[in-house]
């Protein structure tokens, strides 16, 4: 880890087969999604049908669709950790403010081809969510959490994670080698409001 005065700098190198933290949160998204498009098509087709009738007509569909979404996760995973070679590694960039984490610029390439792929895909089957998803995946390479703004914290040792929430939708993991970990975590602890739950 460097660390100068003003901004503490590392690489931390996710083993994309060996952790299932990315793919937990892919899952969450999807779930989010799948979700909210559900509960639009069901308050859409409730107009005047039973609601047992209904829930016996859409259930086994949106079953299926949900139960689709993940086999297509899972592929997805294994196919980006087969472009990735297994890696997903990451700069981490803390000071004060806030922490960013950004993914290096060849695997960024890589992501935004796989990225631009989904959203092909999605269009091409009729699933304009699945094309959004792609490109919102394709665009983002680095994130950025402001201390100030963080609402709970939690730890995860095991895993050498320290996810930062700072929003329902919002959130970011900074991954910490078990050398540095404590290091990293007393300088996100020391920069929090008071209000952050920290839970470890």
């Amino acid at each position: 880890m460097e660390d100068s005065r003003a901004v503490r700098r590392w690489v931390y190198e996710v083993r994309l087969f060996r952790t299932s933290a990315l793919l937990f949160t892919v899952w969450k998204v999807l779930l989010v999604a799948w979700l909210l498009t559900s509960a639009l098509i069901f308050m859409i087709s409730l107009d005047g049908v039973p609601f047992l009738e209904l829930l016996g007509k859409l259930g086994p569909v949106l079953l299926y669709t949900g139960l689709f979404l993940l086999a297509l996760s899972i592929l997805a995973y294994a196919l980006y950790g087969l472009i990735m070679k297994g890696r997903y590694t990451v700069l981490f960039e803390m000071d004060s403010q806030g922490v960013r984490h950004s993914q290096l610029v060849d695997q960024a390439k890589k992501a935004k081809k796989l990225g631009n792929l989904t959203a092909a895909a999605g269009l091409a089957a009729g699933m304009p969510a699945a094309a959004g998803a792609g490109l919102l995946a394709g665009s983002r390479r680095s994130s950025y959490t402001a201390f100030r703004k963080v609402r709970a914290v939690r730890v995860q040792r095991r895993r050498q994670t320290i996810l930062l929430r700072s929003s329902f939708m919002t959130h970011n993991q900074v991954y910490a080698a078990l050398a540095d970990f404590d290091s990293v975590l007393n300088f996100i602890e020391s920069h929090l409001p008071p209000d952050a739950r920290v839970r470890k």
